[in-house]
């Protein structure tokens, strides 16, 4: 559907809008969604009622004033559509409500796991932020070590002495109690 706009604006301002509304959208892939003629008329609505606060004191070029207030309003009709979004992912629900039609249905809150089932999850999630800060040649030894092989068998593996290995596992170690893995250490 093509709108027509010209006994409302001069031909620079629709050229402005259009121009402001697609770079726009061309930076927003997400924001696809809206139909191009829609936000170009919301456009020139915004900038009809904010066109006469233009300043030619202050140095800006008039089709540079009107690009930014456009780029603004564009920026607060996203913005107002993320804080919707997020105001539905926010939505309460009581814990008590039961997840079944039957008398006997669990509740949300009887499927939430207790503390003393989250720990080791929370414990995995730990040791593997911890190995994530090793040395690739510092992973490749919890490896080996993992694998319960003897200390002169890995040193032949990775053709390194066994002090230096044992320097290495020093050092992974303070690596894993400065992570709060004193038990991990081990």
């Amino acid at each position: 559907m093509s709108v027509s706009y010209k006994h409302d604006f001069d031909g620079w301002e629709i050229a402005v809008a259009r121009s402001v509304v697609g770079r726009f959208l061309a930076a927003h892939p997400g924001f696809q969604g809206h139909e191009k003629e829609d936000l170009i008329q919301e456009c020139l609505i915004h900038w009809f009622r904010h066109r006469d606060t233009y300043d030619p004191k202050r140095g800006a070029a008039r089709t540079t004033y009107m690009g930014a207030i456009l780029e603004r309003r564009l920026a607060e009709i996203m913005r107002g559509e993320l804080t919707d979004l997020r105001r539905v992912n926010q939505t309460a629900v009581s814990l008590d409500e039961p997840l079944g039609d039957e008398p006997e249905a669990k509740s949300r809150g009887d499927s939430i796991p207790a503390p003393d089932e989250i720990a080791p999850t929370e414990q995995a999630l730990d040791i593997a932020c911890a190995m994530a800060n090793l040395s690739p040649a510092q992973r490749a030894l919890c490896d080996l070590l993992s694998q319960e092989l003897p200390m002169t068998e890995i040193a032949d593996m990775l053709d390194r002495s066994r002090s230096t290995l044992y320097d290495e596992i020093k050092r992974i170690r303070k690596l894993f109690i400065d992570a709060g893995l004193d038990d991990q250490a081990r």
